[in-house]
């Protein structure tokens, strides 16, 4: 029995070996590669703080020499030469304020562009230590006798190995998508009806929901931002007294943007008491409808009747425009994939692709019918989801663009939202309601 235990412990040993010598070997050159990945990064957010501080020091020294030009003047006649020198500024600071930096960006993408490679070949040393640990296993249980050692085996293989070679959201094939998308659904759960009331809702447009898996509800003919929770409880409310016609919530960390197309402005207001800090320019906007931020806290607008993709700084200073003599009249916005993915109500109704330095890449989807409060999202499996409220339907497509399927409900949906674990939350303006659909 001795002598039979002995066997089996020098098989096991013989047997782990060499998965510990490929573990150690792989782990070694993956460090390397994490080390790499760790300097690219950490110069890429250097160069991105010392241009954003170069720049914002060199407005702020414009703006004193202009307000000490400005102190000095006495009369136009007089001062021809200093009105001169401060138009100049100005022209210098408007120059300043709309800069894209786009040898910079330029750059800055390529910098990304070699951080992905990198992950992309992390992923597949991971994958490939997979195979390499499948095959030694395989080969060794071909030959082995003893029950114990292939379950002994198994314990080798780590969970991270399994874990990291997974794509974090896993693209759906379009039959799946049929699935968690059929043509008929009803709602799990609907809260906040008709009323002026907290927690009752007039014309809701646009929905938001925040990393705590807040709901947010633009109430737009109440005037008003309203707060649930997931599971329909009234949190709280804002906006009353600036707000006329809020259309969409757009939220990074902890601040929160709103367009109002009846007053044609974007209102900016501060967590966690919803504090009002300012509002864009007057005029500067035409019916302001959907509106998304990036991680940099750029606002992407859809101007609708202006026909374009605004973008604002965190300051609700304008910087530029995207898409003007592409877009007919655009109701939303969504950044994904470092893309702006555009819903343009104009004829032909379509879905365009941009990139963040406004460059038309293509359109991607061509919408039935005559769609009327259109919104965008994504859900965790890269599907696009569009709502169409005079069409009383939700229509769903890869991000490839293939419609999935049509989803229908007696009342259209307007705004339309995914939580993260891909629960559908939807608003309409005809029943006033926030309704749930578990997929």
């Amino acid at each position: 029995m001795t002598e039979l235990n002995e066997s089996i412990d020098t098989e096991l040993n013989e047997f782990i070996e060499p998965i510990k010598n490929a573990f150690k070997e792989i782990r070694e050159r993956l460090d390397k590669e994490e080390a790499n990945l760790l300097n690219l990064y950490s110069g890429l957010r250097k160069r991105i703080y010392k241009q954003t501080s170069k720049k914002a020091s060199k407005i702020e020294e414009l703006n004193l020499t202009k307000l000490e030009i400005e102190s000095s003047l006495i009369h136009p006649d007089l001062d021809a030469l200093k009105l001169e020198l401060i138009d100049n500024i100005e022209r210098e600071l408007e120059y300043l304020a709309s800069e894209e930096e786009e040898d910079t960006l330029i750059d800055d993408q390529e910098a990304l562009s070699l951080i992905t490679e990198g992950i992309q070949s992390f992923q597949n040393n991971l994958k490939s230590t997979q195979n390499e640990i499948n095959l030694i296993v395989a080969d060794k249980l071909i030959s082995d006798k003893h029950d114990s050692v292939a379950k002994q085996s198994e314990k080798l293989i780590p969970n991270f190995v399994k874990t990291l070679s997974k794509p974090r959201n896993k693209t759906m094939s379009k039959e799946d998508a049929t699935k968690l998308y059929p043509t008929e659904i009803l709602p799990k759960k609907s809260f906040a009806y008709k009323g002026n009331k907290s927690g009752e809702l007039n014309g809701p447009l646009g929905i938001t929901i925040d990393r705590k898996q807040l709901v947010y509800v633009a109430d737009c003919y109440n005037s008003r931002i309203q707060v649930f929770n997931i599971e329909g409880e009234y949190i709280s409310e804002f906006g009353r007294k600036e707000l006329h016609r809020p259309y969409c919530v757009g939220i990074y960390e902890h601040s929160i943007f709103v367009s109002d197309s009846g007053k044609g402005v974007i209102f900016k207001y501060e967590h966690p008491k919803y504090e009002f800090i300012g509002q864009s320019p007057e005029g500067e906007l035409r019916d302001p409808n959907g509106i998304t931020v990036s991680k940099g806290c750029n606002l992407y607008i859809a101007d609708s009747k202006n026909n374009r993709i605004a973008v604002y700084d965190s300051k609700l200073h304008y910087t530029r425009e995207i898409g003007r003599g592409a877009l007919h009249k655009p109701s939303d916005v969504k950044l994904r994939f470092h893309q702006l993915y555009v819903v343009d109500n104009g004829k032909p109704y379509n879905v365009h692709v941009f990139s963040k330095i406004g460059e038309h890449i293509k359109s991607l989807i061509s919408l039935e019918g005559e769609p009327f409060w259109n919104f965008l999202c994504f859900d965790r499996f890269d599907n696009i989801l569009i709502s169409d409220n005079s069409g009383k339907a939700l229509y769903v497509y890869t991000k490839e663009g293939v419609l999935v399927n049509k989803t229908a409900y007696k009342y259209g949906p307007t705004g339309v939202a995914v939580t993260r674990d891909n629960t559908v939350v939807w608003v309409n303006v005809n029943e006033s309601a926030v309704n749930i659909f578990h997929t």
